[in-house]
């Protein structure tokens, strides 16, 4: 089992959306690097689910349960994986106190 780390824009799509569906697409992956992350992953990998702008904080976990496919269906370059809503952490865990911890 791998661990990941997947970002999400909470007013686009937040921690909330994703505890309310329970399995999701998670598409709209367009920078090389995160793509190139995107095609490593496999089911029954985890994925740590931070939430960027005002929450800049990791804030819950994820399970990979499909393998990574091209999104065809964006005309941008993507790349799109299926996630299984596992939790969110009671305190989450903020950027800051990432980078004051090396």
């Amino acid at each position: 089992m791998n661990y990941f780390l997947a970002k999400t824009d909470p007013d686009t799509y937040s921690l909330n959306d994703f505890e309310k569906e329970g399995v999701t697409i998670w598409d709209g992956v367009h920078s090389n690097a995160a793509i190139l992350f995107i095609k490593q992953m496999r089911p029954g990998d985890r994925v740590f689910i931070y939430e960027s702008l005002t929450t800049k904080s990791i804030v819950g976990r994820a399970e990979v349960v499909g393998e990574p496919f091209e999104n065809t269906a964006d005309p941008r370059r993507s790349w799109a994986v299926k996630m299984k809503f596992l939790n969110r952490f009671a305190r989450p865990l903020s950027l800051a106190s990432i980078k004051a911890d090396p």
